[in-house]
């Protein structure tokens, strides 16, 4: 018995580990794709509330044809998310995507789109 109660809590334990790896590595992580004319300075997504928009999420400039893994490391909201993007030159958007379904974010002079 003692070995069945074992065997049932560790296979509990590792089915959550597992559903919880899941969640956690499948929301928000995409490859940002700048297909655009600018070089992008700023990725910001919001708070949820679409009230304001938080930090940052690039640690440089994303230039023109570059390609970027953007990993967000954990399931805090809605997989529908308003972001904005901003260029050096002045290129300013507001998009909308669903992160948790997006592999490749494409961002171009007029639309963000995904595939």
């Amino acid at each position: 018995m003692k070995l069945l109660n074992k065997t049932a809590a560790f296979s509990i334990g590792l089915y959550l580990c597992l559903v919880h790896s899941t969640f956690a590595n499948t929301w928000a992580d995409f490859r940002l794709h700048n297909e655009s004319h600018h070089a992008i300075k700023s990725f910001q997504t919001d708070d949820g509330k679409g009230s304001k928009y938080g930090k940052n999420w690039l640690s440089s400039n994303l230039k023109p044809g570059q390609v970027r893994g953007m990993r967000f490391n954990k399931w805090e909201g809605p997989c529908e998310v308003n972001f904005k993007v901003i260029s050096v030159d002045g290129f300013v958007h507001e998009y909308s995507s669903d992160f948790c379904s997006t592999t490749d974010l494409y961002i171009d002079d007029e639309a963000a789109t995904t595939n």
